[in-house]
């Protein structure tokens, strides 16, 4: 834990509690248009690939520990398990995202939806293949972007998510930049 600064890690806990709390009805679901530039901005703060990876292994382990809690109800080693393993897709994605991320061309985040959406799709497919934790229905409750998913299905609604969270970190990337400017 030492290669994370307090700061990031506190911020990586309130993305996943925040993530996490907008499955629910809370009438504030349109905030995951937002919660991922945090962590998005974590990982183009990276010091290299393997803090990345870490990252982004701790983020997924927290969210999807979240998310499927109800299987500790079944047995907790299963719980367990299916939490360390949905949490190496984020791994996996954060160390493949690092590389657009840490780039001063910002044009280059916008592959970074690409690669959300094909880990997603990634981690729902075969024997051990878990659809959860899908960005795209976390947005069912806002009834007119949830009807876009008839034509662009939940793989599309995860990609205007992630966007629209990569512009956000490209906002917050250009003000961390110039906040600490002395003139």
């Amino acid at each position: 834990l030492s290669i994370f600064r307090k700061r990031e890690v506190a911020t990586e806990l309130l993305l996943s509690f925040l993530l996490c709390t907008l499955t629910l009805k809370t009438g504030l679901e349109w905030l995951i248009f937002l919660a991922l530039s945090p962590f998005f901005l974590a990982l183009s703060k990276s010091a290299n690939a393997k803090d990345a990876v870490l990252k982004g292994y701790l983020f997924g382990f927290l969210y999807f520990g979240l998310s499927l809690f109800w299987i500790n109800n079944v047995h907790f080693l299963i719980f367990l398990g299916a939490v360390f393993y949905m949490a190496l897709f984020l791994s996996a994605f954060s160390l493949v995202a690092y590389y657009f991320l840490s780039t001063e061309n910002l044009f280059s985040r916008f592959f970074v939806p690409f690669i959300w959406i094909s880990f997603e799709w990634l981690h729902s497919l075969g024997f051990w293949g878990m659809p959860v934790g899908i960005i795209g229905y976390q947005i069912a409750p806002i009834l007119p972007l949830a009807q876009a998913a008839k034509i662009f299905g939940v793989y599309g609604l995860s990609f205007l998510i992630v966007l629209s969270n990569i512009f956000f970190t490209n906002i917050l990337s250009m003000n961390s930049r110039n906040v600490f400017v002395k003139n």
